[in-house]
């Protein structure tokens, strides 16, 4: 499994990815919503994780206007 973790806190995104990794999940990980989107649209992913405040966008407008319309094509 592959997952995009959008998240801007290291703190919280780092003991994450560590536990994903012990259940064999691999995991992208990006700081901001404007590195998540385009690595979104690079490459295929099973699930994102998605923090709702981040620093650049709103998390919610991320999953309303960039990632759901994409994935409805």
């Amino acid at each position: 499994m592959k997952i995009l973790l959008i998240e801007d806190v290291q703190e919280v995104a780092t003991p994450l990815i560590r536990y994903l990794a012990l259940e064999d999940i691999s995991v992208s990980w990006r700081s901001n919503a404007r590195e998540g989107i385009y690595e979104l649209a690079r490459e295929k992913f099973d699930a994102i994780i998605l923090d709702l405040g981040l620093p650049d966008k709103d998390g919610k407008d991320v999953c309303l206007r960039d990632i759901w319309p994409t994935r409805e094509q």
